[in-house]
């Protein structure tokens, strides 16, 4: 009876605390909700403090710093832009919020650039307005201008405009100047045509070609013309001049001039005493005449070419047709043909340019010859290259040539200046020359100790063979590839610094260079293909790979390392091995994205079951919150809520805790309702059997008239027995027998129960199920007991089965007569609550 309470008590006690658990979880999440609604009522303070505080940085920095959430600083650091307001608080955004840091040091480098590119463009404004201010724009420092303007980012409208302006003021000047220097250009280009120094039209073109020249000079931008070409212009217009002037005190007429008084006179006057001398001999004596090879025509043909020749001022052509016409003597007479007379003074005219020509020419030959001496011997205080001495000495020599051959041969007096200047001019060359040829020799001497070295490392290093290339088959794994590979290229790298050398050394060089690195070359690349067919293994195996399956980073890493091991062992080269890598790093970019669209689907499923849990949870809250009534509902939702679950596999790791525990603690207390109920019910079940004994035990007392009918009367028993439904048990049904079996007694009169006289049988059995059910004995009987558990354990370990044995002696005990006094009643009772406690 006392365990009966103590487990009623238990139970009690544990669902009022399992209630008191669910009251207290409700409470926090209430204070959790409270807490929230608390700080978002501060957010949202903050967020209208930040919006009153409009431009005034010092609240906005004084709300920034005192800020305890992130995105009230943020929408506050929104607001804030002066570089100083910046500045100040920086520092101590790095420590408290770094997005705000990152915001706020963006926005320093924002205005840090926009400073930068406007000094830059107010430089590039200033640098157009000193080009302006100056004499003389050049070109070149037109396109460094616009270089430093493309290169500020982005310029302001007012000195874009401004920049414009003095960029158009700029253009406009350099296109003056360029047409100023070509007005300047065409007035040399006019002299340099000028061929006849002996026109009369000469004479009034000085004028206008010096007013023209003085113009240019005087202009506003004369500082932009080189100053050597309005030298030039000058001292060919004065040559002009001078040689205009010596051409008309040597011929006051032109030499062209065909009139028949001129310079021909003298000779007609002195013909004429000789024909009339002739004829009137003629009769005496009969002169023979000479014969002329060439004919009328050809003689006409050789001269037109010549008068040609003349025009065009060459004087080597018209030398050539000159010599080819010696034998045409104007004033003789040919036996085979008659030259007339105006064929003549063509001739006589042709020869008399040609002499003037000539004349002219070697006057020119000779100032040519000056210059060129000059310039030669100038060519020793300038700094050149030996290349550009070699073409300049060599430009000089052919032009001295070329001037020979125009104007004749010069004084050996000139040839043994000019020739001695080109000399020294050409002395750094060759000096050059001769410091490179010993500096081949050098590296001749170089490279051959360089092969002496290589061969023997290639022995070194078991690639190398004089007799048979073939030597190099015998390498393998033990071979330090990377060295051989490294080997090569310094091989190649240091011969490459060796220098020149003859090109008769060269190829011999070479051709032992390759027999020294064939045999490296040919094992190197025989290893490359192997290790390439590696590569290609290792990317195909890459490219199998399953990014879904968990194992597939775990191989791919390998991979990865087999890849990094193969290329720090065998090198390939660089196209190759960067064509292979990049196949082999797209194959893994595939399969970690695989991985990441799969781990991506995987959140997703994972946060939807977290949704589903947490409606099942909330679920099971609800039907907790019921306080259900109805054990089958509260189970059935139990086992909807456990299978619901199971369906549901993995939820996201920082949740699977917190969701566990909470459906855990919601099943838990569900059951604990459960077991509550059950216990309730359990409680009422027994207490309704304890009374059906009692009205039992009472009925026989009456039978037995052991109770007085004042206490209670048969038929109340009777009504009792009714009322009081009974659990359907082992005990309720021999109960039931009994009660029947006292109800036909009790309709007998005159009859009463028979009682035992052999009470010590009836005392057997119930200090047998005492000690069976662990039932408290009177005290009076505790030597009995003793004796009687020493027979029940013999009993136990001999036949065992307690559950049989405990329904027989109940019914044993239902059976027999009851022994009619209180104390027997209460031991009974007793009995029947265990055990009937322990049927369930």
């Amino acid at each position: 009876m006392l365990d009966f309470i103590s487990k009623l008590i238990r139970g009690r006690s544990d669902t009022k605390k399992n209630d008191q658990q669910v009251v207290a979880v409700l409470n926090k999440n209430l204070q959790i909700e409270e807490k929230h609604k608390s700080k978002e009522q501060e957010r949202q303070l903050f967020m209208q403090k930040v919006d009153a505080a409009g431009d005034d940085e010092s609240l906005l920095i004084n709300l920034l710093i005192k800020c305890d959430f992130a995105d009230g600083r943020f929408h506050a650091a929104q607001k804030i832009v002066s570089q100083s307001a910046l500045e100040q608080v920086l520092p101590v955004m790095r420590k408290l919020d770094k997005r705000v840091a990152k915001l706020f040091q963006t926005r320093l480098d924002e205005i840090t650039d926009n400073l930068r590119n406007e000094l830059a463009a107010q430089a590039c404004v200033a640098a157009a307005e000193v080009l302006i201010q100056q004499n003389l724009v050049l070109s070149n420092q037109l396109v460094d201008l616009d270089k430093q303007h493309a290169q500020v980012k982005q310029f302001s409208e007012d000195l874009q405009t401004q920049f414009q302006e003095k960029r158009q003021i700029l253009s406009k000047r350099l296109e003056q100047q360029i047409q100023l220097q070509q007005r300047v250009l065409s007035l040399k280009q006019e002299f340099e045509q000028v061929v006849d120094h002996a026109s009369p039209d000469l004479e009034s073109k000085f004028s206008e070609w010096q007013t023209r020249l003085d113009t240019c000079t005087a202009d506003d931008y004369a500082a932009s013309l080189p100053k050597n070409l309005v030298i030039e212009c000058q001292q060919k217009m004065h040559a002009i001049q001078d040689n205009w002037r010596k051409a008309q005190q040597v011929l006051p007429t032109t030499v062209f001039s065909t009139a028949p008084d001129v310079a021909l006179t003298p000779e007609v006057g002195n013909v004429e005493p000789e024909l009339r001398t002739d004829n009137s001999k003629s009769t005496k004596k009969k002169v023979s005449k000479p014969q002329l090879a060439l004919s009328i025509a050809q003689i006409e043909l050789l001269l037109q070419q010549m008068e040609i020749a003349l025009e065009q001022g060459s004087v080597q052509n018209a030398r050539k047709y000159e010599r080819e016409l010696r034998d045409v003597n104007t004033k003789q007479n040919y036996a085979n043909l008659v030259l007339s007379v105006n064929l003549k003074e063509r001739i006589n005219l042709a020869r008399k340019a040609l002499i003037h020509l000539l004349s002219w020419a070697k006057w020119s030959g000779n100032a040519s010859r000056d210059e060129l001496v000059t310039t030669a011997e100038s060519l020793a205080g300038l700094k050149l290259s030996p290349k550009e001495i070699v073409e300049t000495v060599s430009a000089l020599r052919e032009q001295w040539k070329q001037t020979e051959a125009s104007s004749g041969a010069a004084s050996k007096e000139l040839w043994v200046r000019f020739d001695a200047a080109c000399n020294v001019a050409y002395a750094p060359a060759a000096q050059f020359f001769s410091e490179q040829n010993a500096q081949r020799q050098a590296n001749l001497v170089q490279a051959e100790a360089k092969l002496l070295e290589w061969r023997a490392q290639s022995r070194l290093l078991g690639l190398y063979s004089e007799t048979d290339a073939a030597a190099a088959d015998d390498i393998g794994d033990q071979v330090d590839w990377k060295h051989v590979f490294n080997s090569i290229q310094q091989m190649q790298s240091d011969w490459r610094a060796i220098g020149q050398v003859d090109r008769k050394d060269k190829a011999r060089l070479d051709k032992e260079l390759d027999a020294v690195l064939a045999p490296m070359r040919q094992a190197l690349e025989r290893r490359q293909k192997q290790e390439a067919q590696v590569r290609e293994n290792l990317i195909v195996a890459a490219s199998q790979l399953d990014g879904a399956q968990k194992s597939s980073i775990d191989l791919l890493r390998q991979l990865q390392q087999r890849w990094q091991m193969q290329a720090a062992r065998v090198p390939l080269p660089r196209k190759e091995d960067q064509a292979l890598w990049e196949r082999f790093r797209s194959a893994c970019d595939a399969v970690f994205e695989k991985k990441r669209a799969s781990a991506e689907s995987a959140d997703k499923q994972r946060q939807d079951n977290l949704r589903a849990k947490e409606e099942i949870c909330i679920a099971l809250r609800e039907t907790q919150l019921k306080n259900l009534s109805d054990i089958s509902q509260i189970t059935q939702a139990i086992e909807h809520a456990k299978s619901a679950w199971r369906q549901y596999a993995n939820v996201p790791r920082d949740q699977e805790q917190k969701i566990e525990q909470e459906f855990s603690h919601l099943l838990d207390g569900l059951q604990q309702q459960v077991i509550q109920l059950k216990a309730k019910a359990q409680q009422d079940k027994t207490q309704q059997i304890l009374k059906k004994i009692h009205t039992c035990l009472s009925m026989e007392l009456l039978v037995q008239g052991l109770l007085p009918e004042a206490t209670t009367t048969v038929d109340h028993c009777k009504q009792d027995w009714l009322v009081r439904a009974l659990p359907d048990s082992v005990i309720s049904k021999a109960l039931q027998q009994r009660f029947d079996y006292v109800c036909r007694a009790s309709e007998q009169p005159g009859n009463r129960l028979a009682t035992s006289s052999d009470s010590s049988k009836f005392e057997e059995i119930l200090l047998h199920l005492e000690i069976l059910l662990g039932i408290d004995s009177p005290a009076e009987l505790s030597l009995q007991r003793l004796q009687k558990q020493v027979d029940v354990l013999q009993s136990s370990l001999k036949n065992g089965q307690d559950a049989k044995q405990l329904t027989e002696l109940l019914n044993q005990l239902l059976s027999m007569p009851m022994i009619g006094n209180v104390q027997m009643q209460e031991r009974i009772e007793g009995i029947f609550a265990k055990a009937n406690l322990m049927a369930r």
